[in-house]
């Protein structure tokens, strides 16, 4: 347990000393706000702020709720979650989650509320770390399931980086980029988003995620251009 322990320990220095390297000149050029992911990867509700920055994990059921597209550093342009489905839970890795697709990578307005996936063959007590925007690296201690799920409070402007390490097991890293409030949040109609699925050789639609309206802000009215990330 204790060299289990190290290891994990030494991993995350690793990976700290590796982002500050690679990421300093984002840190200091601020962001471009001229840009924001697509609506799907995150919430906008009216009422109180949220005190709470990160959740505690919840087991996560993806029946129903598996991701169309994955979208990564590795794969900027996407691939089917169908065809990468067979690999994706043989290592531990970390994932922003939206309507339609999973991402690693977001720009959202400060404010927004962002929904985590964590894959863990094993699952066990582990640490969520996060690289703040004034280079503070943060630990949580979680108990993480094979599925997790955890919520991210964008209540800070700037780059934060989060992963998670389990078991001897390192995540790869999500970037949320928090840049300033919208301007006006617009009431969006609630609309059923479908797929299609296979039933005796007929492609069926089948209704998937509803698109959250009350309260949620157009992509548009956060910036002048949206582009998938």
């Amino acid at each position: 347990m204790r060299q289990m322990l190290y290891s994990t320990l030494l991993a995350i220095m690793l990976i700290v000393l590796s982002f500050d390297v690679q990421g300093q000149d984002q840190l200091s050029s601020g962001i471009n706000t001229e840009d924001c992911s697509d609506m799907q990867y995150y919430k906008l509700y009216d009422g109180p702020v949220s005190n709470i920055h990160i959740s505690d994990s919840m087991p996560f059921n993806i029946s129903g709720k598996a991701p169309i597209s994955l979208y990564g550093p590795s794969f900027p342009e996407g691939v089917m979650y169908s065809d990468y489905q067979s690999s994706l839970f043989d290592h531990c890795s970390l994932w922003i989650q939206g309507l339609t697709d999973w991402t690693q990578n977001v720009v959202v307005p400060k404010g927004a509320t962002i929904s985590l996936v964590a894959i863990s063959p094993a699952g066990f007590n582990g640490l969520l770390s996060e690289l703040h925007p004034d280079g503070r690296l943060e630990n949580y201690t979680l108990n993480f399931y094979p599925l997790s799920q955890l919520t991210f409070y964008a209540d800070t402007i700037g780059r934060h980086v989060l992963f998670f390490a389990v078991a001897g097991c390192t995540s790869n890293k999500v970037e949320i980029n928090v840049v300033a409030n919208c301007t006006s949040k617009k009431s969006i109609p609630t609309t059923t988003i479908y797929y299609v699925e296979e039933s005796g050789g007929h492609g069926i639609y089948v209704p998937r995620f509803s698109a959250v309206g009350q309260g949620s802000a157009s992509c548009s009215d956060c910036c002048s251009t949206c582009n998938r990330k």
